[in-house]
Order: structure tokens, then sequence, then C-alpha cells
């Protein structure tokens, strides 16, 4: 019994001590963000945003990411693009997003480089805008924009279609962990698009991406061991799979 009051004083006194150390942050961060911290303003506007040690206040986070945006944080000036972009706050509105996007962009800012290549590919009415924006977001690593990029130029959206270029996008995504391109490229080694046909490295990325939980990549490994492609012959675990892929809806599972 003594041991259980002594555990729920310490557990009060943890949580009175884990208020205090909140309110203290909130305060020194207030008082540096008033006298023009860019910092500390965009670290006070998280704060609101995110509910931490204190309410989520939508309206003073925006302030704050607005007055740390106008001294050029490129982390506030995205996400008030992202604000804008999805109406978070504030109306919706593409023009006022694009204003953020392209300031945070300018300090090359991996997000708001694929956030503005986004924009123009919604809108089907400026695909070079688009590629040239994701493609940059690409080149610096971003694996969403990569896929992106593997996608536009798998089917020759906006581009001239290029399997080995898109094979060569997949890949690099895939490395990153990307799931869909880890499947995307065992599908290319299943069906040789933009790549030499191969079952056993089709298997290998398939079951990478089945692991990762992608219900095609489910399906088409429990197709794989069914038939002995690129592996033996083995119902037990394409009936494993298959269950799998259904679980998720996969069809034909």
């Amino acid at each position: 019994m003594k041991f259980l009051i002594l555990s729920l004083v310490l557990l009060l006194v943890g949580c009175a001590s884990s208020d205090l150390g909140s309110d203290y942050a909130i305060e020194s961060n207030r008082k540096a963000a008033e006298q023009g911290d860019v910092d500390a303003q965009y670290k006070l506007a998280r704060f609101y945003d995110f509910g931490i040690g204190t309410l989520k206040d939508k309206q003073k986070a925006i302030e704050w990411y607005q007055s740390a945006a106008a001294q050029g944080h490129a982390d506030a000036q995205y996400t008030l693009g992202t604000f804008y972009d999805y109406g978070l706050g504030v109306p919706e509105n593409r023009q006022q997003a694009l204003h953020w996007y392209y300031q945070a962009a300018e300090q090359e800012h991996i997000q708001a480089l694929y956030a503005i290549g986004m924009i123009f590919h919604s809108t089907k009415q400026n695909y070079p805008q688009a590629i040239y924006w994701i493609r940059r977001a690409a080149d610096k690593g971003l694996n969403e924009a990569q896929y992106d990029m593997a996608r536009m130029l798998t089917f020759g959206v906006g581009i001239e279609e290029d399997r080995q270029q898109a094979f060569a996008w997949y890949m690099k995504a895939a490395e990153q962990g990307h799931v869909a391109s880890l499947f995307y490229i065992g599908s290319a080694y299943d069906f040789g698009q933009g790549v030499a046909a191969d079952p056993v490295k089709a298997f290998t990325w398939y079951q990478k991406a089945a692991n990762k939980g992608h219900a095609k990549a489910q399906f088409y490994l429990g197709l794989m061991f069914e038939q002995g492609q690129g592996t033996q012959v083995d119902k037990v675990q394409a009936i494993k799979w298959y269950l799998k892929a259904a679980e998720q809806g996969s069809i034909g599972a």
C-alpha cells in the first residue's frame, strides 16, 4: 500500500514537473518570439498548432508562422503554403499556397519543391512545370517525387514514355523503402518493362513489397508460389499470401 501511494505521489510530481517544463518552454519562446527571434516564432507556432504544452489554437499558430515566414523561415513558409493549399485554418487559396511554396523553394525546401509540382500536376494544364518542380524534388532525394517521376515516365504523362528511365526512378525510390516502388520494380522484372525479364528478381522485389503490406505484391507473390515462377512451387505459401491480399480487398486473390 505504501509503495502504491509513493508511486502515485511520484507520478503526480512528475506530471507537475512536466507541466512546469512545458509552461516554461512556451513562455521563454514567447518572449524570444516577441523580440523577433525567428526560430522561437516557429517553435511557438508549432506549440499552438499541435497543442504542445497548451491548447491547440490554429489562429495563433498561423500568426506566428506568418511572423517566422516573413523573416524567411523556410519551414514556416512551407507550412503556410500547406494551410492555404488545403484550407487549414484559412480559406483554400492556391495562389497564396504557391506564394509561400515559392518562398520556401527559393531556399531549396524539398517538400515545397514537390508541392509546387503537385499543384501544377493536379490542374493538368501545365505538365512541363509539374515535371520541372517534381524533378527538382526527386533529384534532391524525395522518394515520393522519385515515384511520381517514374509513373509519369511509365505512362507518358506530360513527358515522352520511357520505361527504362521509369525503372531507374522506381529503383531510387525503392532503395529508400518506398513500398509502391518496391512493387513496381517487381512488376518490371516480372513483365520485362524497362528491364530484362527476370522471374527470380521479380519474386525478390514482390516479396519485399508484400512484407510491407502491399496487397498487389502479396497477390503476385502468391501467384509465383503457386506457379513456381522465380521460386519453388509452395501451395501453402501461395494460400498464405493470397489470404493476406484478400484481407485487403485485392481482386483475384
